[in-house]
């Protein structure tokens, strides 16, 4: 999950004051997954760019065959790692701005307890975790979103699919999530991708 260094622009190009509250809409591209998501998405034929990371992914025919109850509390203890690395390199609420355009698609209680940081360096995830977010740009860890790069942190779309994770975790905690990524992360990325889209298509159409 180590990503390049970008500074922090505005929330981009601005177009009509016509969301809730004369929240404007942000530019088509931020409503969009980034390119590099697609690049990715492109390089593993197609396939969800939620496959399970570093060593998982890499044997991910060998995990086919083994049981949820044998990988779970690997990935599971990972994503506890993960979180508490991300807590202390100085996570942030989520920027005003973006909770602004988020409100009326996710739960107060979801936009309030999630937290953010940039992984360039300061956050150790782990070999389980960390060639996911270098491929992905961003990973959710419980209630913690960690980006690749400060630019990412204002694409719409990618705050909505994290934050999609961040209601599978609330819904099944952290083991359940593990189990249920190791048994069908399809699933689990076709959920977050989907509500994304969903989030990203009222914001466009609000904005019409």
């Amino acid at each position: 999950m180590i990503g390049p260094r970008h500074v922090m622009g505005m929330l981009a190009a601005l177009t009509a004051c016509t969301l809730p509250g004369c929240i404007e809409r942000p530019d088509e591209k931020l409503l969009r997954p980034p390119a590099e998501l697609n690049r990715v998405m492109e390089a593993l034929g197609g396939r969800s760019a939620g496959a399970i990371a570093g060593e998982a992914r890499r044997g991910s025919e060998q995990l086919a065959r083994r049981s949820a109850r044998l990988t779970a509390p690997v990935l599971a203890r990972a994503i506890r790692h993960g979180e508490s690395q991300a807590a202390r390199a100085g996570a942030k609420p989520i920027p005003a701005d973006m909770r602004k355009l988020l409100m009326p698609h996710f739960k107060p209680e979801t936009l309030s307890a999630t937290r953010w940081t940039i992984g360039t360096g300061r956050v150790d995830l782990g070999a389980i975790i960390t060639e996911q977010f270098m491929d992905e740009g961003a990973i959710a860890l419980d209630r913690q979103v960690v980006f690749s790069s400060t630019r990412l942190t204002e694409n719409v779309w990618m705050w909505a699919h994290e934050l999609a994770h961040v209601e599978q975790y609330r819904r099944m905690g952290v083991d359940g999530f593990a189990a249920a990524y190791i048994t069908d992360w399809r699933a689990i990325e076709r959920e977050a991708t989907r509500r994304a889209d969903r989030v990203t298509a009222a914001i466009r159409k609000a904005g019409n």
